[in-house]
């Protein structure tokens, strides 16, 4: 029994493990994608504005599915 308890907890380890890492880069995606978003703004570019606010939602539902599970 407690070898199975051990294989569970590191199984549970190395997948919050991935999905830490997996987040880290969700979040490193938004901003750079935020950030370019603000550019397009100050410049007028209104259709690669738009464009990056929707990359901008994707990726806020990619991190909202990565908590959930």
């Amino acid at each position: 029994m407690l070898v199975v308890t051990f294989w569970h907890e590191t199984c549970l380890k190395g997948i919050n493990h991935t999905k830490s890492n997996v987040m880290k880069e969700l979040i490193k995606q938004y901003e750079n994608a935020k950030k370019r978003s603000l550019e397009f703004m100050k410049k007028g570019q209104l259709n690669a504005y738009f464009n990056t606010l929707l990359e901008i939602n994707k990726y806020k539902r990619l991190m909202l599915v990565v908590i959930s599970n």
